[in-house]
């Protein structure tokens, strides 16, 4: 069915910290557009003072997540007539920031957490000669990880960060992932997995919100368990999913 015409509404959540509240809006879609293209005219033809992060419009920046119905997604890469389908009848779309992170105003968060937690992640520590060699398979697994946009959609999802605040305790699965790309370098010789433990429970998760939420594709349990350093992706893996789903 074409959404060329279709008057839409949405409710969107506007304003600062305890201050925000879901303001509703409609307007007249057009064939093709997706979530991103639905706020950009919000903005420019009714609220042209709202808050929206976002920057290539292609996936691969990972700026505008966003929880669309109730679901992390990107908005550029969430169609309208999937969000339209799957909407009750009557129904607004309704559009928040990502709860885990702190709210700085409408759709925008802050998660510079992220990059301070991965700040304290030791970086790859391989021989001093930088004539480094290894076979292109491990060079490709390798190169997997760093495919990674860094939306945050699955540590937005995670229930240790979203629902328990275990900030201090848990680096969270993208940080996870940049760990297991140090720990997969075929010549890296540095020991991370401690820093990451939470001492009282040595709990370290990849959660499967990483395999849910990211925007590549990842297929991290088959490249973990492929790893040569398998002593300390073997004890991430073991402990993989202790919370169970979120």
């Amino acid at each position: 069915m074409s959404l060329k015409g279709k008057v839409q509404d949405f409710k969107i959540l506007r304003g600062e910290g305890e201050q925000a509240e879901l303001e509703d809006f409609s307007i007249e879609l057009d064939e093709g557009m997706v979530v991103l293209d639905c706020v950009h005219r919000i903005q420019h033809e009714q609220q042209p003072d709202m808050a929206v992060r976002w920057n290539c419009k292609a996936g691969k920046c990972g700026s505008c997540s966003a929880e669309i119905n109730g679901r992390p997604r990107l908005m550029c890469m969430t169609r309208m007539s999937d969000v339209v389908a799957e909407t009750p009848a009557g129904k607004p779309i309704e559009i928040r920031p990502m709860k885990a992170f702190p709210h700085v105003k409408d759709l925008v968060t802050d998660v510079s957490w992220n990059y301070e937690v991965a700040q304290k992640i030791k970086p790859i520590n391989g021989p001093e000669e930088m004539n480094w060699e290894f076979n292109q398979m491990e060079a490709d697994r390798v190169q997997q990880f760093r495919e990674c946009i860094e939306c945050f959609l699955c540590v937005n999802t995670c229930h240790v960060l979203r629902d328990h605040a275990l900030f201090d305790d848990f680096a969270g699965p993208r940080n996870l992932v940049r760990l297991a790309q140090y720990e997969m370098h075929p010549l890296d010789t540095e020991d991370r997995v401690p820093e990451i433990k939470n001492s009282e429970s040595s709990i370290v998760i990849l959660h499967d919100a990483v395999q849910k939420y990211a925007q590549q594709g990842f297929k991290l349990r088959m490249m973990l368990s492929s790893n040569s350093k398998k002593e300390s992706l073997t004890d991430i893996m073991t402990l993989c999913n202790v919370f169970g789903e979120p």
